[in-house]
Order: C-alpha cells, then sequence, then structure tokens
C-alpha cells in the first residue's frame, strides 16, 4: 500500500463521507446540486485525511506512537516517512482542502467560511499542544460533533440554505458510530497512551468504561432513526444494523487485555516472571521497564504481562465497526425517501 494511502487511514475516511451522504439524501426532497454534493463530501473528507496526517505527526514528536505500537501502522513512527515530509504532507493538506472548500463558502457564506476555518484548526490542535483536543479527553466529543450534527447540517445548509431539525437528528447516528470507530482504537492503545500521557477518556476512566460507552454509542447509532419512523417509516429498517453490530461487541467484551492463566484458558499464551529469580539490585519497577512487552500487572512476586496478540486482536474490530457504519449509511440513504 502507497505510504500516504496508508497515512490516509482509508478504513476509517467513512466517518467523513457518511454525514455528507445523510445530509444530502435529507436535502435531496428539497433541492439538490451536485457540485456542492461533491465539494462538500471532498472538503469533510480532506479534513479528516489533514486531521489524520496532523496526529501521525505530532504523536510521533510527543511519543505517543513508536515502533512497538500494536495498532495499525503509523507512518512517521515507523520510519517510512521522515517527520520533514510529514509536516509538509499536514500543511500541503490543510491548503488542499481550503481550496477546496472556498466553493462551498461561495455557497453558504460566511457561516460556511467560519466553520471551515475552525474544523482545520481543530484538526491541527487534535493532537498539538500543550493543550491538544485528544490528550484532554475530549477527542470522542470532537468526532461526535464534528463527524455527526455538525456535519449533517452544514451539509444540508449548504444544499438548502435552510436548517432543520431532522438534519441535526439525523447526525446523531453516524456522529455515535464515528466514536466507535475512535474508542477501538483508544482501546487498544490504552498503554501507551497512559504512558505518553495521552489522557482519552479510555486512559481516564479506563477499559471497561471504554467498552460500556462503546456499546452504548453502538445501540444509539444504530437505533436511533426510529425517531424518525413517524414521517419516515422505511428508515426504521436502519435499526436491523445492530444485529451485525453485535458481533464486534462481543469480540471487544471477549477480548482480554491482561493474560492471566484463567483469561487467556492457555498457559503458553502467559508471560510472567518471578522476582525471586532477578538479580540482586534490581527491584520490582525495574523489572517492570525492563520487560520486553512493555508495563506488566500483577503482584510484588509474580508480574503478569500483556501479551501483543491479545491487544491486536481489537485492530479487525476498527475496520468491522467502520463498516457496520458503512451499511447503515447505504440502508439510511436508500429508505429515507421511501
Amino acid at each position: 500500500m502507497n505510504v500516504w494511502v496508508l497515512a490516509a487511514r482509508p478504513k476509517t475516511l467513512i466517518a467523513a463521507i457518511s454525514p455528507v451522504m445523510i445530509g444530502t439524501v435529507i436535502a435531496r426532497t428539497e433541492k439538490f446540486s451536485v457540485w456542492v454534493f461533491l465539494f462538500t463530501l471532498l472538503t469533510v473528507i480532506g479534513v479528516q485525511i489533514a486531521t489524520n496526517f496532523a496526529n501521525d505527526y505530532f504523536d510521533f514528536l510527543k511519543g505517543s506512537d513508536t515502533k512497538k505500537r500494536l495498532g495499525p501502522q503509523r507512518v512517521t513512527a515507523a520510519g517510512l516517512v521522515k517527520p520533514s515530509q510529514m509536516k509538509k504532507a499536514v500543511i500541503v493538506s490543510l491548503i488542499t482542502t481550503f481550496c477546496l472548500g472556498l466553493y462551498l463558502i461561495y455557497v453558504g457564506g460566511m457561516e460556511i467560511a467560519l466553520l471551515l476555518i475552525l474544523s482545520l484548526i481543530l484538526a491541527v490542535m487534535y493532537t498539538k499542544g500543550k493543550y491538544a483536543i485528544a490528550y484532554l479527553g475530549l477527542g470522542e466529543i470532537f468526532v461526535f460533533f464534528f463527524f455527526g450534527p455538525v456535519a449533517t447540517t452544514a451539509t444540508y445548509y449548504l444544499q438548502t440554505k435552510e436548517v432543520i431539525s431532522y438534519a441535526v437528528l439525523a447526525g446523531i447516528s453516524p456522529g455515535a458510530l464515528s466514536t466507535c470507530i475512535l474508542l477501538i482504537n483508544n482501546i487498544r492503545d490504552f498503554e501507551e497512551d497512559k504512558v505518553a500521557h495521552k489522557n482519552t477518556l479510555v486512559v481516564r476512566f479506563g477499559r471497561n468504561f471504554g467498552k460500556m460507552l462503546y456499546a452504548a454509542l453502538l445501540m444509539i447509532g444504530t437505533l436511533f432513526p426510529l425517531v424518525f419512523f413517524k414521517d419516515h417509516p422505511y428508515v426504521a429498517i436502519t435499526a436491523c444494523t445492530i444485529f451485525p453490530a453485535l458481533f464486534p461487541l462481543r469480540a471487544l467484551f471477549r477480548t482480554t487485555h491482561f493474560n492471566l492463566e484463567t483469561a487467556v484458558g492457555a498457559r503458553k499464551e502467559m508471560q510472567y516472571f518471578e522476582s525471586e529469580a532477578l538479580p540482586k539490585g534490581v527491584d520490582h519497577s525495574q523489572m517492570v521497564k525492563a520487560t520486553p512487552f512493555g508495563r506488566a500487572y500483577g503482584s510484588k512476586n509474580r508480574v503478569y504481562l500483556p501479551h501483543p496478540t491479545a491487544v491486536s486482536r481489537l485492530n479487525p474490530l476498527l475496520a468491522k465497526t467502520a463498516q457496520i457504519l458503512l451499511l447503515f449509511t447505504l440502508i439510511f440513504c436508500a429508505t429515507w425517501n421511501m
């Protein structure tokens, strides 16, 4: 795969595509411009790619992403591109996205100009600086609103020059499901983020909280269109996406992060050290830092280490969650005007 395609994280771009498609379908009963749709789609995708590039670059500088990460490869941390190259890519992506948005500013006026500028600023601030959004635990909130109600409402406004409650409410589902994609990423990266002081909601409140939040948002995202049943009864079919969504949900709750013998059911997947076997002068804390598997857990005498494959099993769940969002979007768009 081309290194820049890898850096753009194509499996997650449905988070940008979904709210634009949903907002456009809702507006289509009033007015539809194919050019507005195309430029809106490209601009929103551009914002997400710029965010991903900035995230790749600044997380590398802060030490959140390293060569030892268990998640999908980050090109700067992996040494596939130089930091200077990624910095240039961030700048180019921001400028390109702004240029694409100029047409939308022409169509939508000052409100769209302010929204575009704010989106590009937040794309960088997501991981840049002392008060980076992701490092304060605000990443989930940012994704929910900007890839949810904000995107669907702005899309509808660009087509019709109006704002209606349906356009806002319709953004709750893609916002919730997009946040689920981020949560999988944060649950998997819990240990790396904690060491790097990247205080995501999962780091602040724990993996179990992250799993419960994932479950709640998955339910909200798939079932929320039922509120449109009175005026758009067929859109309730989107609620059927709850059934395929149960598979990644089940897999998430079955994933163990601490390979205790009772959890993995197989001693061969358990790694531990006996502190008595340590050389004299090496204390427990030093032993933890010295292990090749990362941070360790357990009692003073026996320390269990997280097995790399246990955490990396979360990687397919990210793509599966994105597929649920894609399926939801297609069904929503196909049934809204039936």
